[in-house]
């Protein structure tokens, strides 16, 4: 299992420092194997090509594995809260 973030800076100290308290070690207590974690700079804020190229590169390293992408999503309170936040989830759909 794989985890992917995407960093529009070189600051995911703060990311790194908690993955082992807050995913790690749960994952471990439940007797299972924790994910990777793979940083992915990008300094222009370009989130959606990073992405699509690891999954392209990831299935061409395993092409007889499925690849299955988890796309969190905000919920908004408001309709209109929706059309300024959810955009990147769609477009990577």
């Amino acid at each position: 299992m794989i985890a992917l973030h995407v960093e529009p800076t070189e600051h995911s100290e703060l990311l790194r420092e908690n993955w082992g308290q807050y995913v790690e070690q749960p994952f471990r207590a439940a007797g299972k194997e924790p994910p990777r974690l793979y940083v992915l700079p990008s300094p222009y804020r370009f989130i959606i090509i990073p992405i699509v190229q690891f999954v392209l590169d990831l299935s061409k390293r395993y092409p007889d594995r499925s690849i299955i992408v988890v796309i969190p999503e905000l919920i908004e309170d408001r309709w209109y809260e929706y059309f300024l936040h959810n955009q990147r989830a769609r477009l990577l759909e």
